[in-house]
């Protein structure tokens, strides 16, 4: 049996982001939460399927905040991804890698549905974190058995990545690149989305506006979605308190302005995730988030040119 030590999954919404600060604290990486979360630019993503499917925070590429995380000095590469129809082979490959990162003491992540550390293995299976306890076990197992992978069910579509230490970056190339990420997800989001089933940005609150028309906004996915980017702009919020120091070139009432305006939006994404919301007044709230979302985007902009 092997078990890398220090390795306890935070119990966010954002389970990648919950994974990520378990293998931050390994590596004895001392960010907090709104650091981890800007810094890897997780913190301004928006992502809404057309039906408001649940997979809104996981169906996109994240090539870029992988890219950003190591600025906080984490680096991460894919070991491979599988879907029902991937080979024996492949999968023996995984298993081999998985087993070598971890005797070695690199952390290694999966995602099938949610984000989840692998955190080590015994004779019959790779041990797993659960981001939120035995509760949620059918979503989150505690073990993924060699070879059959049965705890993940009938429908496989899962991603495995290993983790190395590397130096971290100067906080304002951090911010700077951060901010860029921003900045370049809102002017081209289908550089990130999955399919044309989603959408990513601020056009993504049109998605869930029409989502909701049609009848999604009681719905589990609505919920879903409500939860994870709520979180994310209360952390945009907090993120931009804590590089406020650093943003000595800007007017201390934008950056306070939009502070607010990220810790509204949280608020308010908090509200629409009440199945039992009025629809007109889910709408509603869906469209101040918009407008506030567009004023911090501009807003963003001009604090990224004064970098």
């Amino acid at each position: 049996m092997k078990n890398i030590e220090n390795l306890n999954q935070k119990p966010f919404n954002t389970t990648f982001m919950g994974a990520i600060f378990g293998i931050a604290s390994h590596y004895n990486l001392s960010h907090n939460d709104a650091i981890l979360f800007g810094g890897s630019g997780h913190a301004f993503v928006l992502n809404i399927h057309k039906e408001l499917c649940p997979s809104g925070p996981y169906a996109w590429d994240t090539t870029l905040v992988l890219k950003l995380l190591e600025n906080l000095g984490i680096s991460s590469e894919l070991l491979g991804s599988v879907c029902n129809a991937s080979s024996i082979d492949k999968r023996k490959k995984i298993e081999t890698e998985l087993l070598k990162n971890i005797k070695q003491n690199h952390p290694c992540y999966v995602c099938q549905m949610e984000y989840q550390i692998i955190d080590g293995f015994d004779d019959n299976a790779f041990l797993l974190t659960q981001p939120w306890g035995e509760n949620c076990s059918d979503l989150t197992p505690n073990k993924l058995s060699f070879k059959s992978w049965d705890e993940f069910g009938d429908t496989l579509h899962a991603c495995f990545l290993t983790t190395r230490k590397c130096e971290p970056s100067d906080i304002l190339k951090t911010i700077k690149d951060s901010l860029e990420f921003y900045v370049t997800l809102n002017e081209k989001p289908t550089k990130f989305q999955d399919s044309s089933n989603y959408t990513m940005g601020i056009s993504a609150y049109d998605t869930w506006i029409t989502a909701t028309e049609n009848g999604f906004g009681n719905t589990h996915g609505n919920w879903w979605n409500a939860q994870v980017w709520s979180e994310n702009r209360e952390m945009a919020s907090q993120y931009l308190s804590k590089i406020k120091p650093h943003l000595q070139n800007v007017k201390s009432e934008l950056i306070d302005l939009t502070i607010s305006h990220f810790h509204i939006i949280a608020l308010n994404l908090g509200k629409v995730a009440d199945k039992k919301l009025d629809q007109a007044f889910q709408i509603e709230l869906l469209q101040k988030c918009k407008i506030l979302e567009s004023q911090a985007f501009k807003n963003i902009k001009i604090i990224y040119q004064s970098l």
